[in-house]
C-alpha cells in the first residue's frame, strides 16, 4: 500500500469504524493485524472472543482475514476488537466461530470416554 493510501486510511479511521485485516502475528496476549494503515492494529486477547481464550491461536491463525472494530486510536497503535463487532452485529454471542478448538477437543474427549 502506498503512503498516500495509508494516509487516507488513517484519516477515515475513527473509533467505531469496521475494518478488515490480515493476521500477521499471534503473540501470547495479543494479535498483530495489518489493516492497511501506517501502523498495524492490535487485538488484545480479551477482545478476541466472548469465551475465555488462553492463547490467540485458539480462535485465529496467521494470514487469516478477520473483520474488526476500531476501539481506540493511540499515537502509534490502533486497538481493535473482534468480540465487540460480533456482539454488535448479532445482538448476542455468535458462538459458531468463537468456540475455542481446545474446548471442543476437551468436550469430544469427554464424550468418547462415556462410551
Amino acid at each position: 500500500m502506498s503512503e498516500n493510501q495509508e494516509n487516507q486510511m488513517e484519516q477515515t479511521l475513527e473509533v467505531g469504524t469496521e475494518v478488515i485485516g490480515k493476521v500477521i502475528k499471534l503473540e501470547d496476549k495479543q494479535v498483530i493485524v495489518d489493516i492497511g494503515a501506517k501502523f498495524d492494529g492490535i487485538i488484545p486477547i480479551s477482545e478476541l472472543s466472548h469465551i475465555h481464550v488462553e492463547h490467540p491461536n485458539e480462535v485465529l491463525s496467521e494470514s487469516e482475514e478477520v473483520q474488526l472494530l476500531v476501539t481506540k486510536l493511540e499515537d502509534e497503535a490502533i486497538v481493535l476488537s473482534r468480540k465487540q463487532l460480533t456482539q454488535n452485529k448479532h445482538g448476542k454471542t455468535y458462538r459458531k466461530s468463537l468456540i475455542p478448538i481446545k474446548f471442543l477437543k476437551q468436550q469430544l474427549w469427554m464424550l468418547l470416554m462415556e462410551v
